[in-house]
Order: structure tokens, then sequence, then C-alpha cells
């Protein structure tokens, strides 16, 4: 009988470590951005939601005022725009909440708490928007492009022909189109990446609406 039992030698131990480390490595490296899926999915859909809560507000507007979409002179009809006040982080507007009262709208982009702030004659002031987003919310609104002044803008402003301009005082009824483009992210870094970066951009055009009479 052959009593010869042989073990594992030592270099065929280090080998099977080895290769265990490499599968283990593989492995973890597959598991851990599933699990950072599974974790930051809920963060990624509030940025998503807020982000397009943000620009339905500012276009089509809420319970408190209604969006860009409805801008109207004062007094309807007139060949005059709409627009009252334009930079490139804030804009003001008009237009009639019932056939006989004017309202008046300013957004603002705050580049300190990177908000959207908005303050409506005869309603809410300096609110935060949308309004389902708080005013210590982990949701921020980031600048993403530049306008003709080559300086960051949360509002762009287009002629008819298409052509970009920095509107002043005067040239306020050259404006046909606003531009509103911006990212809402969550987190900084790696938490960023995963919580969710949404890129979200949106234009109305404002001198074919001078003369839109709403009622609703």
């Amino acid at each position: 009988m052959n009593t010869d039992r042989r073990g594992f030698t030592l270099i065929e131990l280090l080998v099977v470590v080895a290769i265990s480390g490499v599968l283990a490595t593989a492995f973890i490296g597959l598991l851990i951005p599933q699990f950072a899926n599974v974790m930051y999915l809920p963060n990624r859909q509030n940025v998503q939601s807020q982000g397009a809560d943000l620009m339905d507000t500012i276009i089509d507007g809420d319970r408190f005022a209604r969006g860009l979409r409805y801008a109207t002179p004062s007094p309807r009809y007139a060949a005059v725009s709409p627009i009252t006040a334009a930079t490139s982080a804030s804009l003001t507007y008009t237009y009639f909440d019932a056939p006989a009262t004017l309202r008046t709208v300013t957004l603002t982009y705050d580049p300190v708490t990177l908000l959207v702030r908005r303050t409506v004659s005869g309603g809410p002031a300096n609110q935060v928007i949308p309004v389902n987003m708080a005013a210590n919310s982990d949701v921020d609104v980031i600048r993403t492009e530049n306008n003709s002044a080559a300086a960051l803008a949360f509002f762009r402003y287009f002629n008819i022909a298409g052509t970009e301009f920095v509107p002043a005082a005067a040239t306020l009824g050259n404006i046909h189109r606003v531009q509103i483009a911006y990212r809402a992210q969550s987190g900084a870094g790696e938490i960023a990446r995963y919580q969710g970066q949404m890129p979200f951009k949106s234009a109305v055009e404002i001198k074919d609406l001078r003369e839109l009479s709403v009622t609703i």
C-alpha cells in the first residue's frame, strides 16, 4: 500500500492565493458600481426631479405665478416687450393673471447659494423655485454656458435672426427668444458622479407670444 500523502507545495499555494486575489478584485470591481447605483438611485431621481421641476416652473409656472411662456406686455397687445429687465442672471417679465390683473415676475439666479428665486407682485417674494426645493436643499443649480460676452449665463437672449446679444434697456424689445441652461447636481467629486448630474436646456420664444391672451 502506498502511504505517501503529499500536500500542496508552497508555490502551488501562492498560485492559488494569487488567482483568488485576482478573481476577488474583479468581482469587487464589478460589485462596487452596482452597489453605488443602488445606494444613490434615490438621490439621482431627486436631482432629476428637482431639475425638471425648476425648468417647468420657469417656463410654464405653478400655482403662484405663470411662467415665461405666458409673458404678455402691458398694455395688452401693445408693441412693447413683456420683458422689462434682463441680465445673464435675472429676468423680469409681465403677464395678466386675469383680464385686468397685471403681474410682474422677477426670476433671479443666485451664484452663491446655487438656487433660483422668484418674486411675484402681489405674491411670494424671494421664493426658492421650484417650491418643493427648500432653501437648504442639497441639489445645486450650476450654470453651464457662456453668453456672447463670454460670461457664465443662466439666461441667454437672442433676436429674431437668431443672433445672441446682451440686452440693454433700449434693446429689450429685440428679445425674441430666451434660453435657459443649467446642470442640477448633488454632492461633489465621486459623490456627485454617482448621485447625479443632470443637464437641462430649453428656450421660450417671446415676441411671437406677445399677443397671447390666456384664460385658465
